[in-house]
């Protein structure tokens, strides 16, 4: 099961997060068909969202948005507290070829350059909270630490990494999020960025450990880690037939009728999580 575990070091200087999102991943390309390419580039920003979801608490949500010149052109990710979270790539068969089957684009190529924007909604507030980002296709995980300094200003690193088979499914989708909590010292974020620039691949560490526990205590295993808490991370899309007639009864006579299909019906499909609705004129407001 897909876990996000989170730790705090004895000193309770850093909080450190693991996100591992194996069957997250394989489920998002089962159902939106991902091509190569794009499995590998969601299943590491998928991780990232999960990462930043970390903090919330009750009803809160964070929307992670990614826009891109690439052939991916974007990916969506929206998750909650408990750890529900729902994703879908813009162009989910980008960076293969058709007459070359065997040619996989790479991962910068794919993306790009673009802007990671980040949308968090409190319980408590009405207003989200909003900070962009601009990363390059190859660098999504310093894109997430960028977008921590810049807009939360917290000293953060992120480490992100996965391995897939040659047909599509993660052997290994995980990350580590870790942060400098208040009264941190400069010595004390030197002495850990000078550690951490020292630690193996994290791509070998995820293949090698078996679970987060195993991962946080071999590479921060001086500061003493201890778990805080543990949540399972699942698919969950919040859509409903329902919802859908919202949104139709608030369109305009004139958008409506654009809307309709030849049949007469309104067909609506689900971004994230492709089920379609047919609705009938006579289920909406006249």
């Amino acid at each position: 099961m897909d876990q996000l575990t989170g730790f705090l070091t004895e000193d309770g200087h850093f909080r450190i997060v693991m996100a591992e999102t194996i069957e997250l991943s394989d489920y998002l390309r089962t159902i939106h068909q991902f091509s190569y390419p794009v499995m590998n580039s969601m299943s590491r920003f998928v991780t990232g969202a999960a990462l930043l979801s970390s903090n919330l608490k009750g009803n809160d949500v964070v929307g992670v948005y990614l826009n891109c010149s690439g052939p991916l052109a974007g990916m969506r990710v929206e998750a909650n507290a408990i750890g529900q979270l729902k994703a879908f790539a813009i162009q989910p068969q980008a960076g293969v070829d058709e007459i070359d089957s065997s040619y996989v684009m790479p991962l910068g190529q794919l993306i790009g350059k673009g802007t990671l924007t980040v949308s968090k909604i409190m319980e408590a507030g009405r207003t989200p909270f909003t900070g962009t980002v601009q990363v390059e296709g190859d660098r999504l995980a310093i894109g997430f630490s960028r977008y921590l300094m810049d807009s939360e200003q917290v000293h953060s690193a992120v480490m992100i990494s996965n391995f897939l088979t040659p047909d599509g499914p993660a052997n290994a989708s995980a990350g580590i999020l870790v942060q400098a909590l208040p009264g941190v010292s400069e010595d004390e974020l030197a002495a850990i960025e000078k550690e951490i620039q020292g630690f193996p691949p994290f791509s070998d560490v995820i293949m090698e450990v078996d679970d987060a526990d195993q991962a946080v205590q071999m590479l921060f295993s001086r500061y003493k880690p201890t778990r805080l808490f543990q949540r399972p991370l699942e698919f969950h899309c919040s859509c409903s037939k329902e919802k859908v007639i919202r949104v139709l009864n608030s369109l305009s006579a004139v958008d409506m009728e654009d809307a309709r299909q030849s049949d007469g019906f309104f067909h609506v499909n689900c971004d994230y999580c492709r089920t379609e609705y047919i609705i009938r004129p006579k289920e909406l407001r006249q």
